[in-house]
């Protein structure tokens, strides 16, 4: 699989900036099927989407971005979750920005895991329709709605963005150890600004982004794995994202649950987009670290 580094083959990837690692895995998922061919999606969209970002003045892609893969997984799912990890690990020991493309949300656990070796203060931020803080679901406690519940194992803190779905017992935990999740309905009376500084507030310097795409309204990204609606604006999450970057030390990102095609489709450009903008915004925006 190749990435088209949003409309140019990038063919050094020693010298690449930023790493984009496909993992085309789906164990699961429990609504709607087929986020095992996100990553393909999206990188078949991202063929089309403009190389020129108006809004940073610059070409974001000429950091440098290389194409890599995760594949042949066994039957089992916790083995195949430390592999997706350890493939991460590789390419961020080499000072790489890892891009994750989903595959459902569980990968984001192998990930953080193999993380939190090498990064001791680390905070994870989550963008998501779900609280996936269930400690076991439908036979695992590795499954993709146990994912933020595995991850607050192993961090210093976290903090949720746009949640609007989560069961009573996963409520009483948020409750019981004050994580204080921003939901959706919050969002709708909340400026950018005070949401990131909410963020900034609660995580360490050093932060994982974990997105999963049934985050957005539907009218941003309708193809995904348990859709919700009231979601997020698109202008609105990318200014919060971008005082994200601004603000902190984002040290990896993941895009998640993605229904892919054969076929082209909005979705799959709009999750294009977002990483497009996301690379932009950890290349091209001053820090102003807390």
């Amino acid at each position: 699989m190749e990435f088209l580094s949003l409309g140019r083959k990038f063919i050094n990837s020693e010298k690449s900036k930023a790493a984009i690692l496909s993992v085309p895995y789906e164990a699961t998922t429990s609504f709607i099927k087929g986020c095992s061919k996100g990553p393909e999606s999206i990188i078949k969209a991202s063929s089309h989407v403009e190389l020129f970002d108006e809004e940073l003045n610059t070409k974001p892609h000429v950091v440098g971005i290389s194409s890599h893969i995760v594949e042949n997984f066994n039957n089992n799912h916790e083995l195949n979750l430390k592999k997706i990890g350890n493939k991460f690990l590789e390419l961020y020991k080499k000072g790489k920005f890892v891009l994750s493309f989903g595959g459902e949300h569980s990968i984001s656990i192998g990930i953080i895991d193999t993380l939190s070796t090498v990064e001791k203060k680390l905070s994870v931020i989550q963008f998501d329709a779900h609280a996936d803080f269930r400690n076991y679901y439908q036979g695992s406690n590795y499954s993709h709605a146990c994912t933020m519940r595995r991850i607050y194992e192993k961090v210093s803190s976290i903090s949720q963005i746009g949640i609007r779905s989560l069961s009573n017992p996963e409520f009483n935990f948020v409750k019981k150890e004050k994580l204080n999740p921003i939901f959706a309905w919050e969002m709708e009376s909340m400026g950018s600004q005070e949401i990131v500084e909410r963020i900034r507030e609660s995580t360490v310097d050093n932060v994982y982004i974990t997105f999963d795409v049934d985050y957005f309204s539907t009218e941003v990204i309708k193809d995904t794995g348990t859709p919700e609606p009231g979601g997020p604006s698109w202008y609105k999450t990318l200014r919060i994202l971008k005082g994200i970057f601004e603000c902190k030390n984002v040290v990896g990102m993941d895009i998640v649950e993605l229904i892919g095609s054969d076929d082209s489709s909005y979705s799959s450009f709009s999750a294009a987009l977002l990483a497009r903008k996301c690379i932009g915004y950890k290349f091209f925006c001053n820090k102003k670290l807390n």
